[in-house]
């Protein structure tokens, strides 16, 4: 089965969310849906991480390149 994208993960939680705020399922789907939601917030938090490991390489790459410094990175931030 495709994994699914960190964008239909999201949308599939919102959905959850909805459902559990109805408050209209029995207590085991309750249960089975929340361990759902559980389940794709990792998969989620996963995601973020890799990207923001990427995105940080990327930096870093960059500042080899043209000479900068970290302090330089960190003082256009501000």
């Amino acid at each position: 089965m495709k994994e699914k994208t960190f964008e239909e993960n999201i949308k599939r939680i919102e959905e959850i969310i909805e459902l559990l705020e109805e408050n209209k399922q029995p207590l085991e789907m309750t249960t089975t849906l929340f361990e759902e939601a559980m389940n794709k917030i990792k998969n989620c938090e996963n995601e973020l991480d890799g990207a923001e490991k990427k995105i940080n390489k990327v930096m870093v790459m960059e500042i080899k390149q043209d000479g900068s410094t970290d302090e330089e990175w960190r003082s256009i931030d501000d």
